[in-house]
């Protein structure tokens, strides 16, 4: 079953890589959508030192942490949130008749590869956030970090 989705996972990139230039816009586009919102994270630290008790290094790992969530399940899950438009399409109809599963088929259908730089940028921001935060680490703190991303990609 995994096997599957990694070999749908490659042929969805060299489907997205196929047209270069779509594809580095895009990418482009992508960058510059999202490090806007922590720029203006940054601007609103800029006017306030701090906002209800939270620095600036606390919300960005809060935006952080979610933004990985939903740039996981954007990446790697885009499927089922489109699972409406398989029914309208007709396509569901032909994932049907397949020997595959259908949570498989739906998973694997639309695979965004280049929402990973939303994931890349996610979890660039959430590493200078937690090095300019100064917490002493040990096993409980990274579990919890762990299952904070863990439970952004569940809530998403």
């Amino acid at each position: 079953m995994v096997k599957l989705y990694i070999e749908s996972f490659k042929l969805n990139i060299k489907k997205q890589i196929e047209y270069k230039a779509s594809f580095i816009m895009n990418a482009i586009s992508q960058l510059f959508l999202f490090f806007t919102y922590y720029f203006i994270i940054i601007g609103l630290f800029e006017k306030f030192s701090n906002i209800r008790g939270f620095n600036l290094y606390e919300v960005l790992l809060c935006f952080s942490i979610i933004h990985f969530g939903f740039a996981f399940n954007e990446t790697f899950f885009r499927g089922i949130d489109r699972f409406e438009t398989l029914i309208i399409n007709g396509e569901l109809d032909r994932l049907l008749v397949r020997p595959r599963g259908i949570l498989l088929q739906v998973l694997c259908n639309e695979i965004d590869f280049v929402k990973i730089f939303r994931l890349l940028q996610a979890l660039i921001i959430m590493v200078i956030a937690l090095l300019k935060l100064d917490i002493v680490w040990n096993i409980y703190k990274i579990i919890t970090l762990l299952l904070m991303m863990l439970a952004s990609i569940l809530i998403f």
